[in-house]
This record gives C-alpha cells, structure tokens and sequence, in this order.
C-alpha cells in the first residue's frame, strides 16, 4: 500500500485520523474518521428487513426523517455475522445494535459493528498493503492496508469505495440501484 494515496488528498501530512472499531478478538477495522459521521444505536425492532437482499443486509431504519441502510460489516467482510442475533424471536425486542453512521459520495449507511474504540492517529508512512497470508482472497477487495501492530492483533484500514460501490461481491450500489424506479432509488439512498 503506498501512503502517496491518502498524502495526495491533504495537506502532505503523514499522520491521519481514524474512526477504530472491533470485528472480532485481536482483529480491529478502520474507517478514516471524515467518512464515519456518527455512532448510533439501533433498537433490532426498529429494523425494517429487506426481502431479496444478501444476508450481509440487515434491513433499513428510520434515521433523521431519512432511510438508512444497515449492513453487518462483520458478515460483509466475511466474518460470522452480527445479525443472526436478530433470528431470535424472543430477545429481539431487547437487542441493540451499534452502527457507524458512514457517508462517502453523497451516499451513507449504518455499519453494524460490535465495539467502536473511538479516534485513533496511525502514520500513513507505516501503511503496508493487504496480504493473502493475512486476508482472505474474499477480504482483501475491502481492504486498503494494514497498520503493524502487537502479535495477535491486526487493524487494518477499510476501502470505502469497495463497501459502497463493489460490483464483483454484490455490493451495496448494485444491490441498491437495480430498480429502475428513481422514485425508488432517491428512497434507498
């Protein structure tokens, strides 16, 4: 990963901030912290599920007289999904999901996310590209780099473009702009 692409968008600096977040034990994800908008919590009830989208859509919620769609970042990514938790019927009514509001291109969502950690500084400079020996094939189209960090633990930097537009693994542009209703599509966005 060369840090040229992110020093190109700025002033040169090579420090950044970003919005970290866990997916799982010793494995943390990053969202450049002007992408991540908000921290939400979402009531599961409150959820509108979607028929016909992939299980990695978790539905749409009412979000400032807005619909926001809400993806199990987990599950897109390729890990076990967040949202199975709302399969039981009878907890459901007490869960809570925490979601990052992101926006990128005019466009947001709701990323579910078990732990958010809060504004992390990383030195572009240390950024090394996505490896197959760390990453799944699967994966590595939603990564931009990974930060060296302690054994055991890895945080690695996500590409928004490929969560929002990514055509190759059913991503959220061509699931949400298929219809060819405009009416529709200014609703789903």
């Amino acid at each position: 990963m060369n840090p040229e692409k992110f020093l190109s968008r700025g002033s040169g600096e090579t420090r950044q901030k970003f919005l970290q977040f866990q997916l799982g034990t010793g494995i943390n994800g990053l969202l450049e912290a002007k992408i991540a908008k908000e921290i939400i919590t979402i009531p599961a009830k409150e959820i509108l599920p979607v028929p016909e989208m992939p299980n990695w859509v978790i539905g749409i919620f009412a979000y400032r007289s807005e619909m926001l769609w809400i993806i199990d970042l987990k599950q897109l990514l390729g890990y076990q999904q967040i949202s199975s938790l709302l399969t039981l019927d009878s907890q459901v009514n007490d869960l809570s999901l925490m979601a990052i509001v992101a926006s990128f291109e005019n466009q947001s969502l709701g990323l579910v996310v078990p732990n958010v950690q809060g504004i992390v500084e990383h030195d572009l400079q240390e950024i090394q590209s996505p490896s197959s020996e760390l990453f799944s094939q699967e994966m590595i189209q939603f990564i931009e780099g990974h930060f060296p960090c302690k054994e055991q633990e890895i945080t690695m930097l996500l590409n928004p473009r490929t969560i929002f537009y990514n055509e190759t693994n059913n991503g959220i542009k061509s699931q949400f702009n298929s219809s060819e209703n405009s009416e529709t599509q200014s609703f789903l966005l």
